[in-house]
């Protein structure tokens, strides 16, 4: 299990968390979820705060896979506490200073936004939100980034019970149509895609009509930001 986290190879690391996905996936029993909070509560932590930025990238896979990373058989407080201490390491890991790191991470915070949404606090679930929305989405420094906490809402909105919130947070992320980056313009309008085949959102609220006009005027005919683009705006 530690070497899932601390081992130097990418592909080998995928593959221990692959051999490891059954055990994880059993974590509805009881007995599983404590055997997992037994073995990886000593080592976990240290590796989401090491040194490394690879381990912290690994350790952030394994927090999402096994999240909430706690001990069924303790109380209410205690249970509460734990996942408190999930959502902040993963809260680190979001702003961390490796740009690798940030990306991991906002795909790893949407994983759990999107499981355990409805076992999660609100406070706990806005924090997530407001650095990947306010931080992750603006980072100026790597459309990696940006890329990534984008493509981490769209998959945010599969569970229904984010749309409430989702539905005042995402119209601020509107000027991201016009991003430098093409990867980043389309991730936003693939986001759009999604929001046009959710109740309650419209993505013309998200980003107004004029601005998807000036977006698809200016792009190359056959790209595919243009091509998306017009599937959106078909039948609207």
């Amino acid at each position: 299990m530690e070497a899932s986290m601390t081992v130097t190879s990418s592909n080998l690391a995928r593959n221990i968390r692959k051999c490891l996905e059954p055990v994880h996936a059993a974590k509805t029993d009881p007995e599983v979820d404590g055997l997992l909070f037994k073995l990886y509560n000593p080592i976990l932590w240290r590796n989401v705060n090491a040194a490394n930025g690879h381990v912290r990238i690994f350790a952030s896979g394994v927090l999402a896979d096994t999240f909430p990373l706690h001990d069924p058989s303790a109380d209410a407080q205690a249970k509460i506490a734990t996942i408190q201490k999930g959502v902040d390491a993963l809260s680190s890991l979001l702003v961390d200073k490796d740009v690798r790191v940030r990306v991991a991470a906002s795909e790893n915070s949407a994983k759990v936004l999107s499981a355990m949404w409805d076992h999660l606090p609100v406070k706990d679930v806005r924090q997530l939100l407001n650095i990947i929305v306010t931080q992750q989405a603006c980072d100026s420094s790597s459309p990696l980034v940006r890329t990534a906490a984008i493509n981490g809402l769209t998959q945010i909105l599969e569970n229904p019970s984010s749309h409430g919130i989702l539905k005042t947070m995402l119209p601020m992320l509107q000027n991201m149509i016009h991003d430098d980056s093409a990867a980043v313009k389309l991730a936003m309008v693939k986001l759009l895609v999604k929001v046009k085949t959710t109740r309650g959102i419209k993505f013309f609220h998200v980003v107004k009509v004029p601005h998807l006009h000036a977006r698809l005027a200016n792009e190359q005919v056959d790209s595919a930001v243009a091509k998306e683009m017009v599937g959106l705006l078909q039948n609207s």
